[in-house]
């Protein structure tokens, strides 16, 4: 490998399902079903790397900093610390890191960051600070549902069964249980197939989560940061709502908060 191309530093991210790796650029991934310490050691010992610093975002154990504050801290022991919410209680651990990249070329940031993984947070950034944030668990609701209906992925946004889902659970969001309900009788009658069903099911999701963080991204600057599955059905959506939103992609992001965190530790000695 080239000069060039090594770099001073390792770099992991887990965001509670995956483990991703960057050593000297190149990135590993790997799925998480325990321990992503022991995951990342078995990583490291599979790559002919030299002992150098190894920086970590989203570990379980890494300090919690509540909001108001600012994500270009330094960390403790080379791991990023998470955020933390008291009213409504929230936190978050690994999106910290991707908003310390995604600052790292919009400094003067004011709006809101959609962030889409296993959780989505909707975060409002201000003054270099996230100031407040909510989370969402319905990318891992719709996996459990999927799951045990034996659904498919969620098809294409632009299908007329997830725009038509999606403004139904906008309007009314408090019937979401009964609606997912009579999906999967739906799907039991014959009325539906499993690829409606899916699209359908994203649909309500996504709408009763719009529903919800509408303070959030009605009349804000919105840029959606994701790893690609459900991108574009959240930027569909907000489009449905008047709103062009932005993208920026989530794992670059990652890796542009562990770079920025790396360059501060090397500033302060």
């Amino acid at each position: 490998m080239s000069d060039a191309m090594r770099t001073d530093w390792l770099g992991a991210e887990f965001d509670g399902v995956k483990l991703r790796l960057w050593v000297d650029g190149a990135l590993s991934q790997r799925i998480v079903a325990g321990s992503p310490e022991q995951v990342l050691q078995t990583m490291l010992a599979d790559l002919p790397v030299t002992d150098r610093p190894l920086l970590r975002s989203g570990w379980p154990d890494a300090a919690l900093t509540p909001v108001p504050s600012a994500v270009a801290v330094a960390a403790d022991q080379g791991r990023m610390p998470g955020l933390s919410q008291a009213a409504p209680a929230d936190l978050m651990r690994h999106q910290p890191g991707r908003i310390r990249g995604f600052l790292t070329t919009r400094p003067d940031f004011d709006g809101v960051l959609c962030l889409i993984g296993h959780s989505t947070v909707w975060a409002h950034l201000s003054a270099g600070e996230v100031v407040s944030f909510r989370s969402f668990i319905s990318a891992e609701l719709f996996s459990m549902i999927r799951s045990f209906d034996a659904l498919p992925a969620p098809a294409d946004p632009a299908d007329d069964g997830f725009a038509q889902a999606l403004n139904h659970a906008m309007s009314r969001p408090a019937g979401l249980a009964a609606d997912l309900a009579g999906l999967r009788a739906q799907v039991t009658l014959g009325q539906s197939d499993k690829a409606q069903a899916a699209s359908r099911l994203a649909g309500l999701l996504i709408g009763a989560e719009l529903a919800a963080a509408r303070p959030y991204w009605l009349g804000q600057e919105v840029v959606v940061i994701g790893d690609g599955q459900w991108d574009a059905h959240y930027l569909a959506a907000l489009a449905s709502q008047g709103l062009s939103a932005a993208q920026a992609d989530g794992v670059e992001m990652a890796r542009a908060g562990l770079q920025d965190l790396w360059q501060m530790m090397q500033a302060k000695g």
